[in-house]
This record gives structure tokens, C-alpha cells and sequence, in this order.
């Protein structure tokens, strides 16, 4: 709906709506929101936009058009029989509190993985594989910009900062990588962002922990893909990231913004072995069972099936 390529435009959803059965799956908040897609601690959303902090924010737009633009998704909503396929239940949640979208029904199916890729393997031999040292303890931290403001890297590297173990190695994915090295007390290897899923799983099976400091996550795709592998994620428990490692299925989460907390849980999995292996072993068990590419499409198909036998009774 948004993007590099510009924007669609949603005037004649509710025309398309009356001619067939539509779903529209929701990947941010954009669809509730005058312009961002991540209105973070901003709340201008739930009454109608305008005066915006932040134009700059993705996607950045060059004038406050706000108020009209959260206006006209409104309008192109009211009577739009749409029905909304989100990634986790805090973006049901988001809309339920969204005054152009709490009246449309919506199902979480969670964001798919392709388990071909992710999936557990020897750590010493992906270490091996990839040059990097069997004696350390690695963090991994990823994105593919690591300055972006939603991921929260800046927290991350404070509290790696925070751990007292000369044994700690970092790596680092992404764009940026090489800057949030030097912010970093331990040794690491800055890596350029990695496009194929192969070279990415390896470096997920090479880690001890994956850090997720994410301001805002509306599912946590890299944190599901962690935990395919079998690697521990520790994360803030900011957005979806609460559906992918609730009730510590496969990490720990703290509460967003609390560093020191994010560096005490990263410790705890870097000094407990036992930890490490069993969150370890159900994070990969639960990757397969609720993240994979057949399961999301058994979910979707589940979702079209019934709007269209329900779409069929309407009209006999």
C-alpha cells in the first residue's frame, strides 16, 4: 500500500468490496494514521492526525497533510466490507482503538518463515563456516538499516555495554554496522546487510543470543527467524514481538526502554547453559509449529474460504 514505488490508492475499496470478497493484510499502522507507519508515542492517530510531530517519519512526506489524509482513509472505510488479515494480536489490538478501522473484523495470522532456511544446525560448524571465533560468546544484532529508530539499536549497544564478560563478541548485520561496532566496548565484525536467507541462518545458528531492541515491532519477522534456528532471542516487549516470545517461548523479553533489564537477561542467557538450551529447543519447536510458510497459508486460505461461503449465502 506504501512504499520506494509511492502509494496506492484506496478511494475505491469499498466499490471493489461490493463486486468480490476482499482481504487486506495490515503490515503496519499506516492504514490508521495521517502519514506514519509507526506512530510510536505519538497518539494523534486515535483522534484524527494533524499538526504532526514528525513528517519525517516512514514514510516521510513533504507537507502536513495529516488531518486530510487520515480524513479520507476514514472516509474510504466507512462502508468498506473489508476484512483485515494483521500479524499479531497488538496490531488487533492497535485497531480496535483506530476510529477508521475498529469496526472491520480482523484475524491474526502470524507473518511466515521459510523453515527450509531457518532451522537448527550445529553452532560450531556454522561458526566455522562463516570465520568466527568457537571460543567467544556472540550477540547478534540485525536490521537492515541499523540506524533506523524503530529498531532501538542505539539501547542494544548500551546494554552490551553494560555486560561484564571479557569473552563477549558481537555481530553486527545491516547497514551501519561498522558505526555501531565502535560504539561498542567488545570486539566484534561489522557484516553488510544479508539479502539471502542461507547467509542469514547461518549467522542466527553462529550466535549464543539474538538481541531484538526494537521501539516497535508489528511482528518480529528476524526474531522469529532466530528462534527457527534454535538461537535465544532477548527483546523489548514492544508490539508483536509479544506474540512471537510470549510467556518466554524461545527468549526473554523485558519492558520496553529498560536497558538495564535487556543487558541483565542477555547475561543470564550467556552464563546458564540450561536456560540457553531449553529456550533454545522450544523456540525452535514453536518456530516450526506456529511460523511456517504452510501453517500461514493454511491460516489465509482458512480466512478466504469462509468470506467466500459467506459472500455465496448472501447473495442466494
Amino acid at each position: 500500500l506504501h512504499g520506494a514505488e509511492g502509494y496506492a490508492d484506496i478511494g475505491p475499496i469499498a466499490a471493489l468490496a461490493r463486486r468480490c470478497p476482499v482481504v487486506m493484510t495490515v503490515h503496519d499502522l499506516w492504514l490508521v494514521t495521517g502519514h506514519c507507519g509507526y506512530p510510536l508515542e505519538c497518539g494523534r492517530w486515535q483522534t484524527g492526525c494533524g499538526n504532526c510531530p514528525d513528517l519525517q517519519r516512514f514514510p516521510p512526506i513533504p507537507h502536513d497533510a495529516t488531518r486530510w489524509n487520515w480524513r479520507r482513509k476514514q472516509w474510504a472505510f466507512r462502508s468498506a466490507d473489508v476484512h483485515l488479515i494483521v500479524p499479531s494480536s497488538w496490531v488487533a489490538e492497535q485497531l480496535q482503538q483506530s476510529p477508521i478501522l475498529r469496526h472491520l473484523p480482523a484475524t491474526v495470522v502470524y507473518s511466515p518463515i521459510d523453515t527450509s532456511y531457518f532451522h537448527p544446525t550445529d553452532r560450531r560448524a556454522a561458526r566455522e563456516a562463516l570465520g568466527l571465533p568457537q571460543d567467544r560468546k556472540i550477540v547478534l544484532l540485525t536490521a537492515q538499516s541499523l540506524s533506523n529508530v524503530y529498531k532501538g539499536v542505539q539501547e542494544g549497544v548500551q546494554a552490551l555495554n553494560r555486560i561484564n564478560d571479557d569473552r563477549l563478541f558481537v555481530v553486527a548485520i545491516g547497514r551501519d554496522a561498522e558505526a555501531v561496532l565502535k560504539e561498542c566496548r567488545a570486539p566484534g565484525v561489522a557484516i553488510a546487510y544479508q539479502s539471502e536467507q542461507s547467509a542469514l541462518a547461518d549467522y542466527y545458528r553462529a550466535a549464543d543470543v539474538f538481541l531484538m531492541p526494537s521501539r516497535c515491532e508489528t511482528f518480529g519477522m528476524v526474531a522469529a527467524e532466530a528462534l527457527a534456528c534454535g538461537t535465544p532471542v532477548v527483546a523489548f516487549a514492544a508490539g508483536g514481538l509479544t506474540d512471537v516470545l510470549g510467556n518466554d517461548a524461545g527468549g526473554l523479553l523485558v519492558p520496553p526502554g529498560d536497558v538495564p533489564a535487556l543487558a541483565a537477561a542477555t547475561e543470564r542467557l550467556l552464563s546458564q547453559p540450561d536456560l540457553h538450551e531449553n529456550l533454545g529447543r522450544i523456540g525452535a519447536a514453536r518456530a516450526a509449529r506456529e511460523f511456517s510458510l504452510a501453517q500461514h497459508t493454511r491460516r489465509c486460505l482458512d480466512v478466504y474460504s469462509r468470506l467466500i461461503a459467506a459472500r455465496a449465502t448472501s447473495q442466494n
